[in-house]
């Protein structure tokens, strides 16, 4: 084995309780090859994932509308509902950041 470097890892009583199983049903020889494998695989799934995002990014971009613009957005990041709207959400911030220095909206603008 290459060199290797001695690390503590802490697990959830689930996961050690995972890692004990497969050593005792001698599907792996150590704790330590039940975990390099674990991340074996999770580099795996990872460089995956970036394959993945890199073939999305190479992909020619489409014209959408606005809707269907919309419509992703709301796919991916859920829809806001019965939220105010933006002026209205910065204009009480304002307010209340002008109550709380003690002035008055009025004697800031004039």
């Amino acid at each position: 084995m290459p060199n290797v470097e001695k690390i503590s890892v802490a697990l959830t009583p689930e996961m050690a309780a995972l890692v004990r199983n497969a050593v005792e049903s001698g599907e792996y020889a150590s704790s330590s090859e039940v975990i390099r494998e674990a991340l074996r695989e999770w580099k795996q799934k990872r460089l995956r994932q970036l394959q993945n995002v890199e073939k999305l990014i190479a992909k020619p971009q489409l014209d959408l509308t606005e809707e269907e613009k919309l419509a992703k957005l709301n796919k991916l990041f859920g829809a806001w509902k019965n939220q105010p709207d933006l002026t209205e959400i910065f204009a009480e911030i304002d307010q209340q950041r002008h109550v709380y220095q003690g002035r008055s909206l009025d004697s800031i603008d004039n």
